[in-house]
């Protein structure tokens, strides 16, 4: 099985929702193979982290250090689709209220 989790938040800046998605991804390791659809991050990391392959929503990062709402939920319908067909995942999980 493959599953692509939405969060606007993970490595290495994150917070809360960071967290939780970073626990949801390594739990969900064994079952299936994860990947993690973010927003962008100071250092963006991009490819295997901790067996979880993170793909960057964007690469520009603002200077106040967050990600609007709108931004990302942009951000990820225009590289979704992208990843979706390469990947082929069985399950999209999104951490992300408006995206819901």
């Amino acid at each position: 099985m493959k599953v692509c989790i939405l969060t606007p938040e993970f490595l290495p800046a994150w917070g809360g929702v960071g967290t939780y998605a970073y626990n949801l991804a390594r739990g969900l390791q064994d079952r299936a193979e994860v990947h993690v659809l973010t927003g962008a991050a100071p250092t963006p990391v991009e490819g295997d982290l901790d067996g979880v392959q993170v793909h960057p929503a964007f690469r520009e990062w603002n200077s106040a250090g967050d990600v609007s709402p709108f931004r990302f939920q942009a951000a990820v319908f225009r590289r979704l689709p992208r990843l979706a067909q390469r990947h082929g995942f069985d399950i999209v999980h999104t951490n992300h209220a408006y995206m819901s």
